[in-house]
């Protein structure tokens, strides 16, 4: 859930900017809930939600996993383009990066999960930083929005949930609870922390790296946001292909060309609609979900 659209603010003020900071805390609460959800899909599955939850449309829902992904990845590609050359003032930083996630993948990704959870930490750390050191207020909204926290949460479980529902194959029901609200619990913070934080640089393509340049933490924001691009690089990469080198290549090749368009302009077109896809898939999880359990008690 924590990944480099999070963290460089830009999520955040595609679906909450100008909204009362109550809509972000709420996306929390929704990412919570969906999380939920898909934790005991995967309980009950076994962690093979597709083919079992979803095997009517299970080609359909692996298809918008993976093109979902592909678009994130093209927005990782546009990032670390844009925090290399904020960075270290040069061009081709998505040719680097390409680079190196493909010899990552040559190598076995697993790797990149150690470094992900340094990652997280860091992230949280500065994010603390950044906050006490700036000190922001709130300032005048425009009004509370329902449907953006929905959408914030469906964009994140399209492949948050398939995630997750692989790591709770051998989980016990109160597993799911407990992740439920770890998640709601930390991203209600983090995610009306940021909020405030980016209220004065939502038009700007990382609202939080902006913020962090503001109190002089412009250069360790860079490396950290770059990291964490570089983590979401590798896991969406991973998702779309998994091992397959040729595959990794092309879809390599192809992300470079959209990357082009820009991190922010990638972001801004592509989420909304991968958040849309994402609800309808949570939608058709959570009757699957209702429906097993029924079945289960009439069964009892």
């Amino acid at each position: 859930m924590i990944g480099a659209g999070f963290a460089s603010g830009r999520e955040i003020a595609l679906y909450f900017a100008s909204t009362s900071p109550l809509s972000p805390l709420l996306g929390g609460v929704f990412c919570g809930v969906f999380c939920y959800i898909f934790a005991e899909l995967g309980r009950i599955s076994d962690g093979d939600i597709l083919s079992f939850s979803f095997r009517k449309i299970s080609k359909f829902t692996l298809f918008l996993i993976k093109i979902s992904n592909f678009f994130v990845f093209c927005a990782m590609l546009a990032g670390c383009e844009y925090v290399i050359s904020r960075l270290l003032g040069i061009k081709g930083g998505a040719i680097i990066s390409a680079a190196l996630i493909l010899v990552c993948l040559y190598f076995g990704i697993e790797r990149i999960k150690v470094l992900n959870s340094i990652v997280v930490a860091a992230l949280i750390a500065l994010l603390l930083i950044i906050y006490f050191t700036a000190k922001p207020e709130i300032l005048p909204f425009q009004s509370f929005s329902f449907h953006s926290p929905i959408l914030y949460a469906s964009m994140n479980i399209l492949s948050g949930g398939f995630l997750i529902s692989k790591l709770t194959k051998d989980s016990k029901p109160i597993d799911s609870l407990k992740i439920a609200v770890i998640v709601t619990i930390v991203l209600c913070a983090f995610l009306v922390i940021i909020y405030l934080l980016i209220q004065e640089s939502f038009n700007t393509p990382m609202p939080l790296l902006f913020t962090a340049t503001t109190v002089g933490l412009g250069k360790i924001g860079c490396i950290i946001l770059y990291l964490a691009i570089f983590t979401t690089l590798a896991g969406s990469l991973y998702i779309i292909v998994e091992d397959n080198m040729k595959k990794a290549v092309i879809a390599t090749s192809l992300g470079l060309l959209i990357s082009c368009l820009g991190f922010q302009d990638i972001i801004d077109i592509f989420y909304p609609i991968i958040g849309y896809l994402g609800a309808v898939i949570t939608l058709y999880g959570f009757v699957k979900l209702v429906y097993r359990k029924r079945t289960s008690l009439t069964l009892l």
